[in-house]
């Protein structure tokens, strides 16, 4: 039981099929295409993903008791996840799909497409609830706003999930290199220090890429946690 097997744990191509990844990429490169990439901001589909229509674009009579959770709170509990399909320029777009790809199909053809769809729900709504929490109701992290989208808050969760993977069970040959590692890790404290700003021309969704890098890193090590608290 102690034999690893690394032939393939060095190859980033994922053996089998990952079907549920080229599904979340193609909506996300649909809607990208209907909202020619986020510049359609005040689009009906727009309105239908945002974690809540922004104030500024109701009618009077909607503006009154506006709420960011007032829609979600109604019953529309997709908005929870849609934002994850709203990017902002082909920049956005390519940089989120390639990561998720990469990320994605090898959790995907590693550890089965349920396993794997369960942990992109749970990212996509722990990462948005958190982008619109700390802001709205903390006061922490950047102006409050309800316009917040893109993949990468799951992309950063996938991360940790392949980064405790791979760092504490690497028979399931979920392998993350250590440069990517510190890559992201250095992404993220760039992200918070405000540099990235003013280098891509907007807000960088803090809360969304730490949140679900945190989920993904205890659903990762959950397990093993348990193997070792029953070990004591």
């Amino acid at each position: 039981k102690n034999l690893i097997e690394v032939r393939h744990r060095w190859d980033p191509r994922a053996p089998g099929r990952q079907p549920l990844t080229l599904v979340l990429i193609a909506v996300c490169v649909f809607v990208a295409v209907i909202t020619q990439a986020g510049e359609k901001l005040d689009s009906p589909l727009m309105s239908y993903l945002w974690f809540a229509p922004p104030r500024d674009t109701l009618n009077f009579f909607d503006q009154i008791n506006w709420t960011p959770t007032k829609y979600i709170d109604a019953g529309q509990v997709w908005r929870l996840v849609t934002p994850i399909f709203i990017h902002f320029g082909l920049l956005h777009l390519v940089f989120n799909m390639y990561m998720f790809y990469l990320f994605g199909s090898i959790i995907e053809a590693r550890r089965g497409t349920l396993r794997y769809g369960l942990l992109v729900l749970g990212v996509a709504i722990a990462a948005n609830y958190a982008e619109y929490f700390f802001p709205y109701q903390m006061h922490w992290g950047g102006a409050p706003t309800t316009r917040f989208g893109g993949m990468s808050g799951v992309v950063y969760g996938l991360f940790g999930y392949m980064w405790m993977k791979s760092r504490f069970e690497p028979q399931l040959q979920i392998f993350m290199p250590p440069s990517t590692v510190v890559i992201l890790v250095a992404w993220l404290v760039l992200g918070w220090s405000g540099a990235l700003d003013q280098m891509v021309g907007g807000s960088i969704a803090n809360w969304d890429h730490t949140a679900g890098l945190a989920v993904g890193i205890i659903v990762g090590y959950a397990p093993i946690a348990w193997r070792i608290l029953m070990r004591k």
